[in-house]
Formats: C-alpha cells, sequence, structure tokens
C-alpha cells in the first residue's frame, strides 16, 4: 500500500513538471513574440532606410539639377553679353568705315532714296529744318528741286555722331524724319546681330562663312 507521503511526492513531482512544462511553453511563446517583433523592427528599419535613401536620392538629383541649371543660365549671360560686345563693337567699326563712303556714288544714291522716300510721306510744301553735312547741301537741294516743289528749308549741321545722311523736321516740330546712316544702322541692328551671330556660329564650328 502507497503511502501518504509517496502520493504527495508524485502528485509534487507531476506539478514541478507541468509547471516546467508551462514555463518553457511561456519561453517559447515569448522567444517566438521576439523573433516576430524583430523581424517587423528589421523590415521597418529597411524601409525606413530605403525610404532614406530615396530621399537623399531625390536631394542629390535636385542639387544637380539645380547646379546644372545655374551653369547653363551662367553660360547663357556670358554667351550673350560676349555677343552684345562684339554687336556693339561691329555697329562702331561700321561708323566708323562710314568716312570712306562720303562722297561716293553709293552715297550720294542713298541721299537720293532718302529724299525720294521723303516726298512719299504726303507732306504738304512747308519749311523744313534739315541737319545735313555742308558737303552733302548742294546734292539736297537738287534733288528736293525736283521731287519736293514748294518745300523751302532751313540747313544746319547735324550732330557729331550722325555718320552721314540727314534729317528733316517738320514746321511744327513734331515729326522728325531721321535718315542718318546712324538710324539706318540701328533700325537693323536685329538683322546685323542675326547675320553676326550666323557668322560666329559658323567659325565655332570650324565652318567657312
Amino acid at each position: 500500500m502507497i503511502s501518504v507521503q509517496s502520493k504527495i511526492n508524485v502528485y509534487r513531482q507531476l506539478l514541478n513538471k507541468k509547471c516546467l512544462e508551462q514555463q518553457e511553453n511561456i519561453l517559447a511563446e515569448a522567444k517566438d513574440h521576439a523573433n516576430e517583433e524583430m523581424a517587423a523592427a528589421k523590415v521597418k528599419l529597411a524601409q525606413e532606410q530605403s525610404a532614406l535613401e530615396a530621399h537623399n536620392v531625390r536631394i542629390e538629383n535636385r542639387d544637380a539639377i539645380k547646379v546644372i541649371s545655374e551653369a547653363k543660365t551662367y553660360a547663357k549671360e556670358v554667351a550673350l553679353k560676349t555677343q552684345k560686345e562684339i554687336n556693339n563693337d561691329f555697329e562702331e567699326q561700321i561708323l566708323e568705315m562710314t568716312a570712306d563712303y562720303y562722297g561716293t556714288r553709293p552715297y550720294y544714291d542713298y541721299l537720293k532714296r532718302c529724299i525720294e522716300d521723303l516726298s512719299r510721306t504726303h507732306l504738304k510744301p512747308q519749311r523744313l529744318k534739315v541737319s545735313i553735312r555742308p558737303e552733302d547741301e548742294a546734292v539736297f537741294k537738287e534733288e528736293a528741286k525736283k521731287l519736293l516743289p514748294g518745300f523751302t528749308f532751313q540747313f544746319e549741321k547735324p550732330e557729331k555722331n550722325s555718320y552721314g545722311g540727314f534729317s528733316a523736321v517738320d514746321q511744327d516740330g513734331r515729326i522728325n524724319y531721321d535718315y542718318t546712316v546712324k538710324n539706318l544702322i540701328e533700325t537693323h541692328r536685329k538683322y546685323i546681330g542675326t547675320q553676326l551671330k550666323l557668322a560666329m556660329d559658323k567659325e565655332m564650328r570650324g565652318e567657312k562663312a
């Protein structure tokens, strides 16, 4: 017959075994839960790292685009400034060359065409104030006698930088007809600049103008 003490010992062993099993199960569950949280944390960390890297790439791309854009803008500004300086120098050279143009047949033909153009403005006969080189007055009078009958003229010296041609102001002083060589060049500034730029581009590409 099993004694009470023996039964108690058996029961105690069973209880201890049960407790150990429960503890092992709890530890296993805790370990599994910890592993799951660790895995989730790794995924989240990877996602955050990927997002951070993507953000950094966007910043780098944005900065690179900004640098490229600024470089292009600067290069364009330098090119335009250089082209403008060359245009101005070229125009000055043209104006300086007009000294060799005075008194030539092409120059007097230009004066005659300008007087013809003035005659087509439908001006009524009146007294005009004409700024013209003294050397050109004779040619002007001769042509005006044929093309501007009934007109009288008050001649005066032109501005120093008019570079030939003439300008005429009506008797009311309201309308100025500018046929100076300087105005001719300024009127065609855009065309001159375009042609000069084309020539410069060809030169840069090593092509013959």
